[in-house]
């Protein structure tokens, strides 16, 4: 650890790297996607099918109700997708440098198929009430945060019990990115376990989650990604009292 993070609060160099999100998002909009132009054809596209496979393969049963999603730090336009064939989705993509990315897009004349509306992700358990999406989603956002922990617990607050939150992370890529920019946790899987952790702190989401909901990872090519499942009030209370019992013994 160097001196330079020791005397910085973590919240101090996170507004001071917003800057550089901006710009790569400006260039990102500007070339038309930079070295991913089908991934912003696609972005652009109100009628892009769905890609998050992590997702469909979860749908909910009922198709008659629409599928709600909350996607987190979605940047300018969300990467997701609008079309499930026979289903209706609505999609909430969120990001605290929304207002900028908007004025981005005005500039670019681009229009954005679904808008992105200014929250961070530590404060969603404030704006959206508990249960409300089927999905909370982020990809390759998180490692930006200021406390992922807390904005993957309120995530697993907001869906609705039984509902998933979904996060598509490269492994370790603050350490890939040494440490630049917004590019400041690394998330992986040590030992069966997920962790998210820095120069200075680890988190044991593993533990962090485990009464919250079921949670899985794997690797998917160049991705991390885990899933987690919010469990139901009888859930949590039979998983409460296998606590107490493991406390005593």
């Amino acid at each position: 650890m160097t001196a330079h993070h020791a005397a910085e609060p973590p919240g101090d160099r996170w507004r001071q790297r917003l800057p550089e999100e901006v710009r790569f998002w400006d260039d990102y909009v500007r070339t038309r996607g930079l070295e991913w132009p089908d991934e912003y054809q696609r972005r652009v596209d109100p009628d892009a099918p769905f890609v998050e496979q992590e997702i469909l393969a979860r749908l909910p049963a009922d198709a008659t109700a629409p599928i709600r999603i909350l996607d987190v730090g979605a940047g300018p336009l969300t990467v997701l997708g609008t079309r499930v064939p026979g289903r209706v989705v609505e999609i909430t993509p969120i990001d605290p440098l929304a207002d900028e990315y908007a004025r981005i897009l005005a500039h670019y004349g681009v229009h954005a198929p679904v808008p992105t509306r200014k929250s961070e992700g530590e404060s969603i358990a404030r704006q959206f009430n508990a249960g409300t999406f089927d999905f909370a989603y982020a990809r390759n956002a998180l490692d930006h945060s200021r406390d992922p922990r807390s904005v993957i617990c309120q995530m697993v607050q907001v869906v609705k019990p039984g509902g998933y939150v979904v996060l598509r992370h490269r492994p370790n890529e603050a350490i890939g990115a040494a440490y630049a920019g917004l590019h400041q946790w690394n998330f992986d899987v040590r030992g069966g376990r997920f962790v998210i952790w820095n120069e200075q702190v680890r988190h044991d989401m593993s533990r962090v989650l485990w009464r919250r909901g079921d949670l899985t990872c794997h690797r998917d090519g160049e991705w991390l990604v885990c899933v987690v499942r919010r469990l139901t009030a009888a859930e949590r209370a039979r998983r409460s009292v296998t606590a107490l019992f493991r406390r005593r013994w």
